[in-house]
């Protein structure tokens, strides 16, 4: 089973109960069971960091969440259920350590 890092941009939008909202996410963890390793947390504000050191304002990622599947289809049908998509963007990506690479 391997890693994976499910990225997401975007917020839920402005007219959601936030009580229900929230109840949508941890049904979602509650149906992934053992699959989540870290349901992570949520993004708010952001800097992107250029190589001469500057820093503007303005970070993409809203949140994160680590799953562990058999493999990034697996992760990616996973998240294909996740309440997140009526408003974000959600990418996966395989985890590895940097001795695997």
């Amino acid at each position: 089973m391997g890693k994976y890092v499910v990225a997401y941009t975007g917020l839920p939008g402005q007219d959601e109960d936030p009580a229900a909202v929230r109840a949508a996410w941890e049904q979602w963890f509650e149906e992934l069971g053992e699959a989540v390793i870290d349901p992570g947390d949520v993004f708010t504000h952001g800097k992107t960091v250029a190589a001469d050191g500057s820093a503007s304002d303005g970070g993409r990622l809203t949140g994160y969440t680590m799953l562990r599947a058999d493999d990034l289809d697996a992760a990616a049908a996973m998240v294909a259920k996740c309440p997140g998509l009526a408003n974000a963007e959600i990418q996966v990506y395989e985890s590895v350590s940097l001795d695997a690479l």
